[in-house]
């Protein structure tokens, strides 16, 4: 009796631990599912974020293609429409503001006819906007190089001769 009462222990223990084992495994197949309804939840939340980003960049790309030129950026502007005249004019300037060579072209009519220009070339040609501090940002680059390398169509001596027309008509 004693090798009968023995299996029948040894029967009990090796239930015993398939018990457990099928409670382990219970337990650990609730616990990955857990952890898969995790994932898909984070993976939802992934999905909304990376959305909004990209709704977020787009929205920062229009607010910057449509703002405009910075005061100083502006007057860097203006000014190299003044400077670029004053080269093709040769007329040279000191640190006051007076002349300190003067040419042929000289005069207030063919800088102020140059200077309108060169505002409408470059309105024409770059970005410039209208009136010239309403430029926007993202052509201010390309508007400025473009005026540092402006030159009227017809020429300087052309364009003195057309001036010279309109002022006689």
């Amino acid at each position: 009796m004693s090798k009968d009462k023995d299996n029948d222990e040894r029967i009990d223990k090796i239930l015993s631990l398939l018990e457990k084992q099928a409670e382990n495994s219970l337990s650990t197949e609730n616990k990955l599912t857990a952890v898969t309804n995790g994932m898909t939840i984070l993976t939802a939340g992934l999905n909304a974020v990376t959305l909004d980003v990209g709704q977020i960049k787009e929205r920062m790309q229009n607010y910057e293609d449509t703002v405009s030129v910075t005061r100083n950026q502006a007057n860097s502007l203006r000014s190299a429409i003044h400077k670029r005249t004053k080269e093709l004019l040769h007329i040279e300037y000191d640190d006051n503001g007076n002349v300190i060579d003067r040419c042929i072209y000289d005069d207030k009519h063919y800088r102020g006819r140059m200077i309108q220009r060169c505002y409408a070339d470059a309105r024409k040609h770059s970005g410039l906007g209208t009136p010239y501090y309403s430029t926007y940002k993202k052509d201010y680059v390309e508007t400025l190089d473009y005026i540092n390398e402006w030159v009227p169509i017809e020429g300087i001596k052309g364009f003195k001769e057309y001036c010279d027309k309109r002022r006689n008509a």
